[in-house]
This record gives C-alpha cells, sequence and structure tokens, in this order.
C-alpha cells in the first residue's frame, strides 16, 4: 500500500522525525517497484545509565564497520553515515556517541 497523499505531506511537514521513504523494488516478494511510504531516521537508543566508553565503542563500531552493517538487512541498503548521526533533536545524544561523532568528524 502506497503511504502518500495531503495528509501524508501536513505529517511530514509538521513533525520532523518522520521522513519520505521508498522501499525500493524488488526488496519483498511481489513488489517489483517501489512503493513511498514513511519512516523515522535511524536511531541506536540506549540508557543514559550506560558507560561513556561502551556507547562510544558501539557507535564506532557500527560506523567503521559500515559496510557490513548495511549488508544485515536491505532495508539498511540505502542507509548513509550521515543519516546515522542524530541531530538532537529528537532524543538527546549519549555523552560516549557524542565524543566518536566528534572525533569521527560527523558532529562538530
Amino acid at each position: 500500500m502506497r503511504v502518500t497523499g495531503p495528509p501524508i505531506d501536513r505529517l511530514l511537514a509538521t513533525h520532523s522525525d518522520y521522513v519520505a521513504y521508498v522501499i525500493p523494488g524488488g526488496m519483498y516478494p511481489g513488489n517489483p517497484d517501489g512503493i513511498p511510504t514513511i519512516g523515522t531516521q535511524a536511531v541506536l537508543v540506549t540508557s543514559s545509565n550506560q558507560p561513556d566508553e561502551l556507547c562510544y565503542a558501539v557507535v564506532k563500531a557500527v560506523i567503521e564497520n559500515f559496510a557490513d552493517f548495511r549488508r544485515l538487512h536491505p532495508a539498511l541498503s540505502t542507509l548513509e553515515i550521515k543519516d546515522m548521526v542524530p541531530s538532537g533533536s529528537v532524543i538527546p545524544i549519549h555523552p560516549g556517541a557524542l565524543n566518536y561523532y566528534r572525533e569521527a568528524g560527523l558532529i562538530h
């Protein structure tokens, strides 16, 4: 089912945590063409109780092995590193993750 039209346009215009997305054609049996839908940004979520070093290591492992990460599921095949860097507008960024993003030059 295609998720498009004026109600979806209004939702996307007023809720920045949702984004327009197209499920690539061929990803699932019976869907040879791209299908418009909506989704959320890719986000890794943790508790603020987690040690900075652990969050730093997890983010570093994902980013530094990004090609392998993208191969884990077809839905990740179009994901870009920039899509993995949170803006901070939805939830606060864990200090350990923020340290890695800064060191890697992904956040200033």
